[in-house]
């Protein structure tokens, strides 16, 4: 191992020397052999080693072993490494080799040429293969294997460096048997097949993945897991292999795995934790399925090598069609499924003219309404490519200047580097970019590698660009603008005309494939899992993934038209796709997505089954559907429909109207669909049993309800929410995912309003938003940029539109928005929610459905209901079903109403107003809905319950839920104290699900599951009757629990609405076998009280606390024998988190007693904080041990949370993601982040909103009266509590900046009070200038003023200042020299009776004065400030200090000499970091929150902290106090 490593770094060293390099930083390598690595350099300068962080030991066996050599030195410590740098001696070369990366001081070391492991494995493998007399293709693709990212993650560098060395010592015949037999020195399972035929790079990496993945589980075997292994050993006494793998499970010794065989290791493990060795598999549907879905199905089948030849069967197929200029549909058969493939000539355009490798998107000045016009008839306009011209000179030569002048910085070489790889990566899928606008998951699948390398170069570049823009735009700020703009808008074609604006990406766009690689990376990744092991897919997971594959929303929701190729740069929200493109536009646009027309067409066939006499003339109206080949499309399919043939011949008025731009193909009808179905029928004859009207014209909602004459029977209305960009608060639960874009739902309590958007938080998407946010100077660390649901429609129109229809259809993406904003869900009939669109059909007619329920209560038994007690239950259906009342609605032409379901749903009613009247804050989420079909499992088994219910009982109590299985016979049984039956397995269905859902599961499913289920218990909070004050507390715990912060409660209810039984009972069962430990609450309601349901009587006596269920009162609940389980894991987490505090109190003096956990009072607040920073550092892979919330201090306008990094976790990972954890945390401002000196913890400061209790002076003057400075005072209080006090002796000068409102002033007066209330007027003097007049004048009464008042006029100002500098400077001195001192305070002490007095000038508005001065001329502008800065500069001895204050920090003000002779400055808000970097010589003070916040920065530090107030009144009363 030593003889390559060291081999190895002979190379590498000799390299840097011969490159004229200063020396090298070589950490985290084992050790070489040192006595061969000095004698084997041959320099050509003198050697100096330095060995650091060795311990002593290792330094006396070092140097026992170091050689000596003429011009080779030796060295131990960083002391000698820094006078060594410090000499700048060119003729040394200098070798750092540090042992501990903690080491004090090794910073100072970095800007030496590092060499590390990631260098060294790789050029490892490269000697090796360099150096085999004898190798082959197999080999040599190994070894490159061995070289990727993701395979160096897995495996140990030591452990490859023994493998190395052994392959390195095998004799030539040997090699090819070396390659595996030697798997177990890689800490891998012997594997005799590997490298048989011609193995690809890519199934060498997934065969050492499945290796690595045995090894890792029988490296963990679970508790069960072991239990079962064991018993199959005792079992089968014969099977030396299960005894094999417990022993490595004991010892982790490697040796053994050189007798354990990977195949035979994985059919071990399933036959001892797989129940009669096998697997029951659900067959997997294979319907028609979209390219996405066929990719999922072929993954999850195992069958990758199919895909290359549909790849290539769709290009044969889309290529070779006969109309290239024109779309169409086409459908390839696949293993008995069809893969349909729309083909849009628009997207084969992009592909074939601006994303190529000589393009990267471009320009179009067009006016159009729609850019499919501008695309499709491109010759028309004039293209401005992003050619590689464009990108030379734009980005790579700007990046060159940049890197000569940025010296002290890497940040252009780092952007620069990340630009080239991504480049690079870009050239490798070039090849794939035409499949990649119709097929992209299939295209993305059979060439994975390529992609997801180009993938996270993209996301390097973004990272790179996000961290160093700051230090650009330090530089530079046009051309850091000018360059991040112009990366940000390469692959991306925008249309660009006065009155309006849009942007297409093209297919080698990385943010529009992102969905399609992070979703194959999930699946190629979890696909292969064994069960039991950690994000297993079951096939119910899998079948969810096909579902969920159909129609993957797009994550990316607004893009920016930047400054680089526009006047005005605007963010364009998402408007639409063309083909499987997004469109983003100003304006709304037609959107082409067909998703959506299935439901139309079972819509209209439910419609004809409740009024079957609509089928002699059908009035339907289309507003604004995809094309009108879309809706011509779906009436084939209708014509062709079982159902609706058994009509008979059925008579259809269609009119198509559109509100919306859209382009000029969109009414054409495709020959084929005017040749075939109901248009092929009556085409080139009069028929009156078909009209079709279509308004190809731009219209209002009022004039189309005006064309609307006749009543509709239906009204289908697409897209009609609109999309508005808005700052949207950070929200630090979600994250998008490539199965799902999670809703944002942000609550207005005072409007009683919710805003929808969809989530554009974490990852790549979170980088971009942030790049975006600088780029237009308003980046804010608690909100961003985003894209809301508009509803153009009042409530007035939306009530009009369904006064002309019986059945109002909408499809829409964001259908919530609508149904909150127009408060539609009175109306609502039926939903269901898809990806891309959900659908909701709505009606004012309720009628039918009374009488319908009349029926069916009729034939129930001897009730009599009321018309409101109807009318509460049909609300109820309403709300927990979404085929609502058409849940009811019979699918046979012999009857209306199907009274089977009917009872079904009434008694489903019945339970739910029962539960809600008992729990009236309480949620009820239903779970025979579509949303609720698609997070659960097991839906065709038929076992589910049928809601859930949710609530609280107080912030500090664990939520409790109710899993609530509804019947209306007794599908149970009763023996003595248990229950059993159908019921109760459907009610256990959920336990392990919701556990999974409400936990901290990373499985891709889960995440999915997790955000459909939150959306559906939104949905129900925000239509609750509850107050706009329970509404946002509500969505708080909610936040939280689906955070996983809450062991919840879980109970389990039976719910039997029983006809037959009078009285209602209320008891709680045991379960039977293996569910003794379960408890089960049975509610049989009784005929009395359902009675009084349909009578509309309200339980307000009801009192069922006093019931042995559990059903109401989470604190009465008996848990299960889990749930136990959960609470103690939640006691030991609690815990792991003690430590030591070193906290301060509220006045910042430390705590009374350093035993922490015996005097801790918990804060449910603070607790809270602390699980959700835990989750977000886990959640960016930040290693640190859980924060402890006893150590967390409260200052006043922050709090500092103590983290404790995990041994090889850097500051600097944590400080890269600062951003992104304020974003999370919704910090108030800008968070900092450095080590806490003396101890081990990293001390982060948040801003949180409402701290802003202002810290009074008055009140803390008396920390000034043991103070030892000489002019002492009272600065403010720093983030960990301290109060800082600062000495104006030592200080000498300060420079105070800020903008009005931002505490300046007060800050001033701070410090007048503070010498005055410390050294009264006796022993100083005050020089106090006010240009403004009216900040100062509380001070005229005070007797030590040396004008004698506040001066106010800047003349008399400046005649003051120069008579310092020419009178008082040179009178002082005099005195001084003629005592013989050196200083005042020298002095003092000698004169004690008669001391000089320190004077204080304190100058308001320095700007003023500037501006007098230049008002008089240059030359006296030039001489105030030269005699400003040479009075500072001989004056530090003389007792005389200056305070100067301004609101114009602009560098022609505050000039570079001014602040040199200004040691300590104080900042206050600033308006944006350009004057921060005037002030400060660093951006920072303008993210400060105002009112006091500020940054000081003395001669050696930079201090955050919160300045003291004075009000007005108090200012006015200590003056007087003090009787001048």
């Amino acid at each position: 191992m030593q003889i390559i490593l060291t081999n190895v770094l002979i190379d590498t060293i000799s390299k840097k020397e011969a490159s004229d390099s200063f020396g090298v930083l070589i950490s985290n390598l084992p050790d070489p052999d040192y006595s061969m690595l000095a004698k084997g350099i041959k320099p050509s300068r003198q050697i100096e080693f330095y060995f650091l962080g060795f311990q002593k030991n290792q330094l006396s066996c070092l140097q026992k072993i170091l050689p000596s050599i003429a011009g080779v030195s030796y060295f131990y410590t960083v002391e000698e490494a820094e006078a060594s740098r410090n000499t700048g001696s060119e003729n040394v070369f200098r070798i750092h080799i540090v042992k501990n990366q903690e080491l004090e001081k090794i910073s100072s070391l970095r800007w030496y040429d590092t060499i590390g492991m990631e260098q060294i494995y790789k050029d490892s493998c490269i000697y090796v293969e360099k150096h085999l007399t004898q190798s082959n293709t197999t080999i040599s693709t190994f070894l490159h294997v061995l070289r990727r990212q993701d395979i160096r993650r897995l495996l140990n560098f030591d452990r490859v460096l023994s493998y190395l060395e052994a392959l390195l010592n095998t004799p030539n015949e040997q090699l090819p048997y070396a390659l595996s037999n030697n798997f177990y020195l890689l800490g891998l399972l012997s594997h005799p097949g590997f490298g048989i035929g011609s193995p690809t790079s890519d199934s060498m990496r997934a065969e050492i993945k499945r290796n690595h993945s045995l090894i890792w589980r029988i490296s963990n075997l679970e508790q069960k897991e072991r239990q079962n292994i064991t018993s199959y050993a005792s079992g089968h006494p014969d099977n030396s292999l299960i005894r094999l793998i417990l022993k490595y499970y004991r010892t982790k010794d490697i040796a053994l795995l050189k007798n354990m065989e990977i195949d035979t290791v994985e059919r071990c493990l399933k036959n001892a934790t797989t129940s009669n060795g096998k697997n029951q598999k659900k067959k997997l549907s294979t319907n028609r399925l979209n390219a996405t879905a066929t990719a999922a199905q072929l993954v999850f089948d195992n069958n990758l090598n199919q895909i290359n030849d549909i790849v290539e069967k769709v290009k044969k197929a889309v290529d070779d069609r006969p109309d290239t200029d024109k779309g169409d549909n086409i459908d390839i058969s696949i293993n008995g499924s069809k893969l349909k493939i729309k083909v849009e000539p628009t997207t084969e355009i992009l592909c074939q003219t601006i994303s190529t490798d000589e393009y990267w998107g471009g320009v179009i000045h067009a006016d159009v309404d729609n850019p499919k016009d501008a695309v499709d008839d491109l010759g028309k306009y004039e293209l401005e490519a992003f050619d590689s011209s464009y990108i030379n000179i734009r980005i790579r030569e700007y990046l060159t200047r940049a890197q000569k002048y940025l010296t002290d910085s890497d940040a252009a070489v780092e952007i620069s580097t990340s630009f080239e790889a991504f480049v690079n990566m870009r050239k490798n899928i070039i090849p794939y970019r035409k499949r990649l606008q119709d097929i992209p998951m299939l295209q993305i699948v059979s060439c994975y590698s390529a992609f997801e390398s180009y993938l996270s170069a993209y996301e390097k570049l973004l990272t790179a660009i996000k961290t160093h823009f700051v230090t650009l735009w330090d530089e530079d700020s046009v051309g850091a603008r000018d360059i991040v703009n112009t990366i940000i808008s390469l692959d991306f074609l925008y249309i660009l005309g006065d009155k309006s604006s849009h942007a297409i990406p093209t297919p080698l766009n990385p943010l529009y494939l992102w969905k399609y690689i992070k979703l194959a990376q999930e699946m190629l990744e979890t696909g292969k899992l064994a069960e039991g092991q950690d994000c297993f897919l079951s096939e119910d997971d899998k079948a969810f993934i096909l579902r969920k594959a159909e129609d993957i929303p797009d994550p990316l929701t607004l893009v920016l038209v930047p400054n680089s190729i526009s006047v005005t740069s605007e963010c364009l929200p998402i408007a639409g796709r063309i083909g499987c493109l997004p469109v983003y536009s100003t304006k709304p646009q037609i959107d082409e997505g067909n998703t959506g027309m299935e439901a139309v067409l079972q819509g209209i066939i439910r419609y004809m089954c409740l009024y079957p006499h609509s089928s002699m003339m059908l009035r339907i109206a289309f507003i604004n559907p995809p094309s009108v080949e879309a809706v011509v499309e779906m009436l084939k399919r209708l014509d062709k429909d079982k159902e609706f043939s058994s009509f008979g011949a059925v008579g259809i008025d269609l009119s198509i109207y559109r509100t919306k731009d859209a382009p000029s193909n969109w009414v054409e009808i495709q020959d084929k669909s005017l040749n075939d179905g109901m248009l092929g029928k009556i085409r080139g004859r009069k028929s009156g049993r078909f009209n079709l009207s279509i308004n190809n014209k731009k219209l209002s909602y009022d004039e189309i309800i005006k064309k609307l004459r006749l009543e509709q029977h239906l009204l289908v209305v697409f897209d009609p929410n609109e999309k508005e960009v808005d700052i949207a608060r950070n929200n630090r639960q979600i994250h998008i995912h490539p199965l799902c874009i999670p809703k944002v739902y942000e609550y207005n309590r005072i409007q009683g309003s919710v805003r929808i958007r969809p989530a554009n938080e974490g990852g790549i998407f979170a980088d971009y938003a942030s790049i975006l946010e600088k780029l237009r100077e308003q980046p804010s660390s608690f909100g961003h940029r985003s894209v809301f649901v508009n509803s153009p429609l009042k409530e007035d129109t939306y009530k009009r539109l369904l006064a002309c229809t019986d059945w109002l259809m909408i499809l829409d993406q964001n259908l919530k928005s609508w149904d909150i904003s127009l408060r539609s869900a009175s109306e609502k009939l039926f939903y269901k929610s898809y990806d891309y669109r959900s659908i909701g059909i709505y009606s004012k007619n309720s009628g039918k459905f009374v009488l319908g329920y009349n029926q069916i209560i009729a034939d129930l038994g001897n009730f009599i209901p009321k018309t409101s007690g109807i009318k509460n239950v049909i609300n109820a259906i309403r709300e927990i079903n979404d085929d609502g009342l058409l849940s009811i609605v019979s699918h046979s032409t012999n009857s209306i109403f199907d009274l089977k379901h009917g009872k079904g749903s009434l008694g489903l009613a019945l339970a739910a107003i029962y539960y809600k009247q008992c729990n009236p804050s309480a949620l009820l989420v239903g779970l025979d809905t579509q949303l609720a079909r698609e997070w659960l499992s097991d839906r065709e088994d038929g076992k589910l319950p049928d809601l859930i219910g949710l609530h609280f009982t107080s912030q500090a109590t664990a939520p409790q839920v109710d899993i609530i299985e509804v019947k209306t016979y007794a599908d149970y049984i009763l023996d003595n104290n248990t229950i059993s039956g159908h019921a109760v397995e459907q009610t256990l269905v959920l336990d392990g699900l919701l556990r999974e859902i409400f936990g901290n599961s990373e499985k891709i499913t889960t995440v999915s599951r997790k955000e459909i289920l939150r959306e559906q218990v939104f949905e129900c909070l925000f239509h609750s009757e509850l107050s706009s004050d329970e509404k946002y507390e509500q969505s708080q715990w909610l936040n939280r629990l689906f955070a996983g912060e809450y062991a919840f409660t879980l109970t389990k209810t039976i719910f039997h609405v029983d006809f037959e039984r009078n009285d209602t009972t209320i008891d709680s069962y045991s379960g039977i076998s293996n569910m003794l430990h379960e408890s089960f609450n049975l509610i049989r309601l009784g005929g009395t009280d359902i009675q009084a349901l349909l009578s509309n009587v309200y339980f307000a006596d009801t009192d069922l606390t006093q019931t042995p269920a559990p059903l109401l009162d989470a604190s009465e609940a008996t848990t299960s024998a889990e749930d136990n389980a959960l609470k103690q894991d939640t006691v030991k987490a609690a815990e792991i988190l003690s430590m030591d505090s070193d906290s301060y109190g509220n006045k910042g003096t430390p705590a009374a007693s350093p035993n922490v956990s015996d005097t801790h009072i918990p804060n449910p607040e603070i607790t809270e904080k602390c699980i959700r920073l835990n989750l977000i550092l886990k959640g960016y892979g930040i290693k640190a041990n859980p924060v402890d919330e006893k150590l967390v201090q409260q200052a006043a306008r922050f709090t500092r949370f103590k983290i404790e990094l995990k041994p090889g976790e850097t500051i600097k990972k944590l400080m890269d993601k600062s951003q992104d954890i304020a974003r999370e945390l919704e910090a108030f401002g800008e968070i900092f982040i450095d080590n806490i000196k003396g101890t081990r913890y990293v001390g982060m400061d948040v801003p949180f909103a409402g701290m802003n209790e202002p810290l009074m002076l008055i009140e803390n003057l008396y920390r000034l009266d043991h103070s030892k400075g000489v002019l002492d005072i009272l600065a403010g209080q720093a983030p960990d509590g301290e109060y800082k006090i600062i000495d104006l002796a030592k200080a000498i000068h300060m420079l105070i900046a800020g903008t009005t409102g931002s505490g300046k002033t007060i800050f001033l007066y701070s410090i007048i009070v503070s010498l005055i209330y410390k050294l009264g007027t006796q022993n100083l003097e005050f020089l106090i200038v006010d240009p403004k007049q009216t900040d100062f004048h509380f001070f005229d009464t005070l007797n030590n003023l040396r004008t004698g008042r506040v001066l106010t006029d800047v003349n008399e100002a400046l005649a003051a200042l120069e008579q310092l500098n020419s009178e008082e400077k040179e009178q002082r001195t005099q005195i001084i020299r003629a005592a013989n001192s050196r200083d005042i305070e020298s002095y003092n002490s000698k004169n004690p009776t008669k001391p000089m007095k320190r004077l204080i000038v304190v100058i308001d508005e320095y700007a003023d004065l500037v501006q007098a001065a230049e008002l008089q001329g240059k030359e006296v502008r030039k001489n105030f400030e030269t005699h400003l800065c040479m009075l500072a500069q001989r004056v530090r001895n003389l007792g005389i200090h200056l305070v100067i204050a301004t609101q114009q920090p602009r560098a022609t003000i505050v000039t570079s000499s001014l602040k040199a002779v200004l040691p300590y400055r104080a900042s206050f808000r600033l308006p944006s970091h350009v004057d921060s970097q005037t002030i400060l010589d660093r951006a920072g003070a303008e993210d400060l929150l105002g009112k006091g916040d500020m940054l000081l920065m003395t001669d050696s530090d930079l201090i955050r902290m919160q300045s003291f107030f004075i009000s007005e009144e108090q200012l006015i009363e200590f003056i007087e106090s003090k009787h001048f």
